[in-house]
């Protein structure tokens, strides 16, 4: 007899009951076996208590036939990786009892139905490959022609810009996109916008994160318990309700400060790791401005200090600000350090990058310092002030840094002092006093012609 494996497995598995026909006849045996099994049992019986064998009785409703499948000699060869003579494979095959059928340049194999493993052609081929023998053929590259997947542009520049910040010492921090009643509330924020949570697992990840800030700035504090300095950067996600969908947001953050100090410096230090973050990514025009509209609003003053907060664009559209923490926020988080944050719409930062960068052979010629030290009114930008320099220096200026800066709130005016490196260089010539000198009081004329005050 011979059963429908289907069935028995699944009578076996509904009864948990394993035996020996369940093993067999679950695993699919040919059903033609059992008309070879009958004959050779009335043979025995024959022979051993004699008798007459009669009709041989079969109730087989669907007959297996002998299943044909079409190989092709240069597929099975290529396949193989080894070219094998086609009298072998005849060989082979009539050895596992398959008949073949030659047609032009294919042959029709017809496997026994003994064989219910064999169904396709490359079933044909790796029997021809067994009794070819494995370890005949020889072991060599495969000849295909490979093609580099596409490009994901977003996750190429994602892997660059956090590079760049791990290479200027920040490290790169994780956390759950959750927040909570708590959270929120200490950063006086409302409840507007956030995605609710239907089954959270607490109720400090009751909403998705709408401002991931939040998150960094309470991530800051506890690093700087632990640390004289903390310098982190993240590329996460903010999320929240648009019409009648899900907003998702993909966001850069920075964060910067530092345990007992005064935090005057931070902010600039920030500021020039966001020129070198646009100059690593060939972005030229960006520019900062005070007034913004982009500040991060809560409920209470904000997320910024409303004085110490820089708006950045590229070209007309703006990408993020530049800021320090609002000391209230600071104050609620028991931050005793001045937090300095980056905050950049990753989406539009990535589109605005360029992988093609200009490139600019270095001179073989030396180059010359000289400093220079003047006093401005407090409200003077940093940045005017190296323009008036650049545009008065000409093209043997190649780069104005500005090292030393010193308000002063004790004299008449509210000065500030500031001082910056002036470095000349030109690509074919050494550069001499004579040339250098002009260069520099012109440079000191042109900043004389503002009403400031030139100190060295």
């Amino acid at each position: 007899a011979n059963f429908n494996p289907a069935v028995v497995r699944r009578g076996s598995k509904g009864l948990n009951l394993k035996t020996d026909a369940s093993f067999r006849f679950e695993h699919d045996l040919d059903p033609n076996l059992a008309g070879h099994a009958a004959s050779r049992l009335a043979e025995l019986i024959h022979e051993v208590a004699g008798g007459d064998v009669k009709e041989l009785v079969d109730i087989y409703p669907v007959k297996t036939i002998p299943q044909k499948i079409v190989l092709n000699p240069e597929y099975a060869d290529n396949l193989i990786g080894e070219a094998v003579a086609p009298r072998s494979m005849e060989g082979y095959l009539a050895r596992l009892g398959m008949k073949l059928e030659k047609k032009n340049h294919e042959w029709l194999v017809e496997v026994p139905t003994l064989r219910r493993d064999i169904v396709l052609p490359e079933d044909v081929i790796e029997e021809i490959a067994r009794l070819h023998g494995y370890n005949r053929i020889k072991a060599k590259a495969p000849e295909a022609l490979l093609r580099p997947a596409p490009v994901n542009d977003e996750h190429a520049w994602e892997e660059k810009i956090c590079d760049f910040f791990k290479g200027v010492g920040f490290t790169e921090a994780y956390s759950y996109v959750f927040t909570g009643e708590k959270e929120i509330r200490d950063f006086g924020d409302a409840h507007v916008g956030y995605v609710e949570l239907e089954n959270p697992t607490s109720p400090e990840t009751q909403y998705l994160v709408k401002h991931s800030l939040f998150k960094y700035a309470r991530m800051l504090e506890q690093n700087l318990r632990h640390a004289d300095e903390a310098r982190l950067f993240v590329v996460t996600k903010d999320f929240s309700w648009k019409g009648k969908g899900i907003e998702e947001r993909k966001e850069l953050i920075a964060a910067y400060a530092k345990k007992g100090k005064e935090g005057k410096d931070e902010f600039f230090e920030m500021k020039g790791v966001a020129d070198n973050l646009f100059s690593a990514l060939g972005i030229t025009d960006y520019r900062y401005s005070n007034t913004t509209n982009y500040k991060l609003q809560t409920t209470n003053s904000g997320f910024y200090h409303p004085y110490r907060i820089a708006e950045i664009k590229i070209g007309d559209e703006t990408i993020g600000e530049v800021g320090e923490l609002h000391l209230t926020i600071a104050e609620c988080i028991k931050l005793k350090s001045r937090g300095i944050f980056l905050h950049l719409n990753f989406e539009k930062l990535w589109r605005a990058a360029d992988a093609e960068h200009e490139f600019h052979p270095v001179s073989k010629f030396p180059a010359v310092t000289r400093d220079i030290a003047l006093m401005v009114p407090r409200n003077e930008k940093i940045e005017a002030i190296q323009n008036v320099i650049e545009l008065s220096g000409g093209d043997l200026l190649i780069d104005v840094d500005l090292f030393d800066y010193f308000e002063d709130f004790d004299k008449k005016g509210s000065r500030m002092s500031v001082a910056f490196h002036l470095v000349f260089q030109s690509p074919e010539r050494t550069l001499t006093d004579g040339e250098i000198d002009a260069i520099f009081e012109n440079i000191i004329k042109a900043l004389k012609e503002k009403q400031w005050i030139v100190r060295g």
